[in-house]
């Protein structure tokens, strides 16, 4: 029979420490700039989807919300007056 001993052999590997919680980044919100250059790919339609993933995280929903609806009447107000002008 094996005696108990109360302390571990000095070869016995140690017991790592409990690692603690990592804190969580605090989400950065994307600029103006930037969600407008989301918004204005997304009229062209061409998106790679590990940008869609990365932006999707730092996007407030209304500010896009916002500018797509300004970058829209842009859009139309320009056909308008294209249309004014040829028209005549």
């Amino acid at each position: 029979m094996v005696p108990l001993q109360s302390q571990p052999p000095e070869s016995a590997p140690a017991i790592p420490e409990p690692m603690p919680p990592a804190m969580p980044e605090p989400l950065r919100r994307a600029s103006v700039m930037q969600t407008v250059r989301v918004v204005a790919w997304s009229f062209i339609g061409i998106r790679r989807r590990a940008d869609h993933d990365r932006d999707a995280v730092h996007l407030h929903p209304l500010g896009v919300i916002g500018v797509g609806i300004g970058m829209a009447a842009i859009f139309v107000l320009t056909l308008v007056a294209i249309v004014r002008t040829i028209a005549g």
